[in-house]
């Protein structure tokens, strides 16, 4: 792991475990250069990722502050690392789970960059949290970069299986919503009703050299399924 995102997240560590609050202030830039036993150029790109992420923010003269964090089982339309992290005091789990191994129809392999021929994983599961269902997710993983992948690790979290087993890690994202209305076979799914309304994202995650590994549709079920969104004006 690069050691800015060692730094993100033990400030965030930090953050939680002391608990602290909007317009708590965090130790100076010179003071996380000692702690942290790195570079200037480290803390600062850290300091910029957590920043971006609404987790702090920086006045001019005065210091770094916490900025208001988000609510206990909101799921964070702005992160890149999956939800899984958003509802960490959930036990949040998977069912329903399908693996298969197929070549993608167009708009896969298109975002994925994939040649012609080429197969990918596909794998389907319903995530919910111990009493409630909150969305139908379809994964598309590139072969050539995720050459395996089983039940149990999609039973967890696939996005840290692929950075303990191949050191593969989110650069950035593409994300797309757009509502619609649910088909009979996802109602059923949902435990809701044909037609009742969906949120749905498409998203494509690039690795941090920029190449596209997974591309992922999650249809949300309205009534369980809450969102929030930090924004940053710089």
């Amino acid at each position: 792991m690069p050691k800015y995102n060692e730094v993100v997240n033990s400030i965030q560590n930090l953050i939680q475990k002391e608990n602290l609050k909007q317009g708590d202030k965090l130790p100076s830039l010179a003071q996380m250069i000692d702690q942290f036993k790195t570079s200037k150029t480290t803390i600062v790109k850290a300091l910029d990722i957590l920043q971006k992420n609404g987790t702090v923010y920086q006045v001019h003269g005065s210091g770094i502050f916490v900025r208001r964090s988000q609510k206990n089982g909101l799921i964070d339309l702005y992160t890149n690392s999956g939800f899984t992290s958003d509802l960490e005091k959930v036990r949040l789990e998977a069912s329903d789970i399908s693996i298969s191994s197929e070549i993608p129809n167009n708009e896969v392999s298109k975002n994925l960059n994939c040649k012609p021929g080429e197969e990918v994983f596909h794998i389907s599961r319903l995530r919910s949290t111990s009493d409630e269902i909150l969305c139908i997710e379809n994964s598309y993983l590139k072969k050539t970069l995720v050459p395996y992948i089983n039940k149990e690790v999609v039973e967890e979290s696939i996005f840290n299986y692929l950075f303990e087993s191949y050191n593969l890690e989110v650069g950035f994202s593409d994300k797309y919503l757009s509502v619609s209305k649910l088909s009979d076979k996802q109602a059923k799914l949902l435990n809701l009703k044909k037609d009742d309304p969906c949120l749905i994202t498409n998203e494509l995650f690039y690795s941090t050299n920029g190449e596209p590994f997974d591309y992922s549709t999650n249809i949300y079920n309205y009534k369980n399924a809450n969102f929030f969104l930090q924004i940053t004006n710089n």
